[in-house]
């Protein structure tokens, strides 16, 4: 093996653990990352992560404003959030996309989709949310309960494509045990989306 042979193994070896380690889902049982760390939202302002959540809990959807299974998913998650808002359960959305690349995955184009939706939207400079969360694609969701413990990740419900073919709500039994003070019985499933498009 010559030496640019082991340069190009080692390049390799690297860039793949380091997609491995951004691909790391959060463990259930997590508490909310970076709680206390401030965000900026579409419009400009800045909140607490954590206080973007309600009294009995949270969830965290990592967001696009271009991908097509987020569009088909607009609707059930809104439709979610104006069931549980007042049940206290905060929802909020974050962009993790790169808007330098993606016109469309800007903080002015997000921030209409947060006037249409009546979610908070959170822009995620560098990707840094989506890497504490171990956050791939869009739609991604985190749900948490009312101590900021991880309880359910993955998708909303199991029927991307289709709401009438939905046989399971994932996302609306989390919630729903939530509320009622007890545990979903599938806490965990697999995203399906768009790839994120973040930054480098």
């Amino acid at each position: 093996m010559n030496r640019f042979t082991r340069i190009t193994l080692l390049v390799v070896a690297l860039v793949s653990t380091t997609t491995t380690a951004k691909a790391q889902e959060l463990p259930l049982g997590s508490a909310l990352p970076m709680a206390d760390q401030q965000v900026t939202l579409s419009d400009g302002s800045q909140a607490a992560l954590q206080s973007l959540g309600g009294i009995n809990g949270m969830v965290v959807a990592f967001w696009s404003n271009q991908c097509p299974w987020v569009d088909k998913y607009e609707e059930r998650f809104q439709a979610l959030q104006n069931d549980f808002a007042a049940q206290g359960i905060g929802f909020v959305l974050v962009n993790s996309n790169d808007p330098t690349a993606f016109p469309q995955e800007s903080a002015s184009e997000s921030d209409k989709k947060a006037q249409a939706l009546g979610i908070p939207y959170i822009m995620d400079q560098g990707a840094i949310l989506a890497t504490a969360f171990g956050a791939s694609r869009a739609p991604h969701i985190y749900s948490f309960d009312n101590t900021r413990t991880l309880v359910y990740l993955g998708s909303i419900d199991d029927s991307p494509g289709d709401p009438a073919s939905v046989q399971n709500s994932y996302l609306r039994d989390v919630l729903t045990a939530l509320v009622a003070g007890s545990s979903s019985s599938v806490p965990q499933t697999k995203a399906f989306g768009c790839r994120l498009k973040t930054e480098g």
